[in-house]
């Protein structure tokens, strides 16, 4: 019997505070392989992620466990929040992509899973949590977090349908249009 592939990230602590900041489940009326080509392009997320403005990786393979990347996060008020990640696994035949960072004992793990419809289309489970000292560091932030991740999840299906979602954009002190 095959074996599920396993993260190449941390496991995530079996005790201690956990925050689940997103668990959406998302229907898209496109196939499996086309979503899975858009969740699994991780520089072209800032191109219909509204608030994140850029992934920035050195070039080459992704690479579970290897590749290291950063997104620069736009949290409401708050400037660009620039987020250091290991990409834990990418697996098409499971449909999962999966990301995070931390420390022994604390993690955020975000993850994107993929699975066909017998409608032809697919439906997405778009998952983020943080859990021990990142989850307490971050909580004055949770709902801003909350915030970001409901708008990428509602923009998800836009590469597929062909449009450009409007990009979120704050105005504030430092950037010169305040």
């Amino acid at each position: 019997m095959p074996r599920r592939p396993q993260s190449a990230g941390p496991p995530p602590p079996r005790r201690g505070f956990r925050r689940t900041w997103v668990n959406d489940r998302i229907t898209v009326d496109a196939p499996a392989g086309e979503v899975w080509a858009v969740l699994a392009d991780i520089d072209a997320w800032p191109d219909w992620t509204p608030g994140l403005r850029a992934v920035r990786r050195r070039s080459g393979e992704l690479v579970p466990g290897r590749t290291r990347f950063t997104m620069h996060i736009e949290l409401g008020p708050l400037p660009v929040f620039p987020t250091p990640c290991v990409l834990y696994a990418r697996d098409e035949a499971d449909g999962r992509i999966e990301w995070g960072g931390g420390a022994p004992g604390t993690a955020i793990r975000h993850s994107f899973h993929v699975r066909a419809l017998e409608s032809g289309g697919a439906e997405i489970v778009h998952h983020e949590e943080a859990t021990n000292a990142l989850a307490l560091l971050l909580w004055p932030l949770e709902r801003l977090i909350r915030e970001h991740d409901a708008r990428w999840s509602a923009a998800i299906d836009a590469p597929l349908r062909g449009v450009q979602p409007r990009r979120c954009r704050h105005v504030g002190p430092g950037d010169g249009n305040w």
